[in-house]
């Protein structure tokens, strides 16, 4: 009797680890076979938020309780950016360090094999793409409900910041990407969808899921909604190929995707201070919601910079994040990569401000 109780709890253990083991290879694979609904719901639920979208007065319906930062008038509209949970990122972790095996093209097409990784600073030299490659970067309209107009602007403006950012992308880091974008045309059935697929409490224009690989976005008009889907396919970009992001990087190249001269926030800083490079490299959740116009128009800005003065240096802070796999760029990081003090990353952003 003993022995059959012992041999019914081994059967159970071994079942439940192979049950786990199936849920872990189904979640890695979920983009590249078909699973039913039910197995995509399970993991989009037990994924939170990644990056949603700014969204303008209008469309707002919050709450006496809830507490956002004030909002900036441009040409008589609100705009407010909201932010939500990141998901716990399981799909860049690495192996054990002594299972691990490092491997990467130098500027000048050597192959390096190493068992201790690269150490990236300042003089790291890289191979940029150049030009990213139309078929990089493939764009699924899921619903039928966005204009021809909404779906050329929206693609002319990836294909236009792919063409920028061509000049700064790491060659290594390309991976071919499919980006799935959800529209709605109302409010109550973009919510409905939300409920299911976010955590967000508040509403917003349009958000990314990294769970199921979809952009979801609220249709206005047609400059807004081409804007919102833009934002969201470089949010797209950026995961496949960096994985998680320092938030100031994902959305000042996602904010430089939607119009590169974005004189709302060029205004914006005209009127306010930026927020100083130190807090916002260094800036939690709680820092972005408590000021969340400049931590927009400031990341916007520098990314602008950079990519006006300082290319090869976002090469590097990009090369880094896409090598950091769930890890975020820290001040240390960027002072390293940058060579001098983050000091006088600030004098030379704050003259080109001006």
């Amino acid at each position: 009797m003993a022995n059959a109780k012992g041999l019914c709890i081994k059967v159970s253990l071994i079942s439940i680890a192979f049950l786990i083991n199936t849920l872990i290879v189904l979640y890695v694979a979920r983009q590249s076979i078909a699973l039913p609904h039910w197995l995509h719901e399970l993991f989009a639920h037990a994924e939170s938020i990644r990056i949603e979208h700014p969204l303008q007065d209008a469309f707002l319906a919050i709450s006496p309780q809830q507490s956002i930062a004030s909002p900036v008038i441009h040409n008589s509209k609100t705009r407010k950016h909201l932010e939500s949970n990141y998901s716990t990122c399981i799909d860049k972790k690495k192996p054990p360090k002594d299972k691990t095996l490092y491997t990467w093209i130098g500027a000048d097409g050597t192959r390096h094999i190493s068992d201790k990784p690269r150490i990236l600073n300042d003089k790291t030299s890289l191979r940029v793409a150049g030009v990213i490659k139309p078929d990089n970067i493939s764009i699924n309209f899921l619903s039928q409900n966005l204009s021809y107009a909404v779906r050329k602007a929206s693609t002319d403006k990836v294909n236009r910041a792919m063409k920028m950012f061509g000049e700064i992308t790491p060659e290594a880091a390309i991976v071919s990407v499919v980006a799935s974008v959800r529209s709605f045309k109302t409010r109550a059935l973009y919510n409905q969808y939300s409920k299911k697929k976010s955590s967000l409490k508040t509403p917003t224009a349009g958000f990314y899921t990294s769970g199921n690989n979809e952009s979801v976005v609220l249709i206005r008009d047609d400059e807004s909604t081409a804007n919102t889907v833009a934002h969201e396919i470089v949010h797209t970009i950026n995961q496949h190929w960096y994985g998680q992001m320092a938030r100031w990087l994902n959305e000042g190249m996602a904010e430089y995707a939607e119009n590169l001269s974005q004189s709302h926030w060029r205004s914006y800083l005209l009127k306010n201070q930026p927020v100083s490079l130190t807090e916002l490299f260094a800036s939690t959740r709680n820092g972005w919601d408590n000021d969340t116009q400049r931590h927009y128009a400031t990341s916007w800005a520098l990314v602008a910079f950079m990519m006006t003065k300082e290319k090869q240096f976002m090469s590097r802070l990009l090369l880094k994040e896409s090598e950091n796999g769930c890890a975020e760029l820290s001040v240390n990081d960027i002072q390293k990569l940058y060579g001098r003090p983050i000091a006088q990353l600030e004098r030379e952003f704050s003259r080109w401000l001006k």
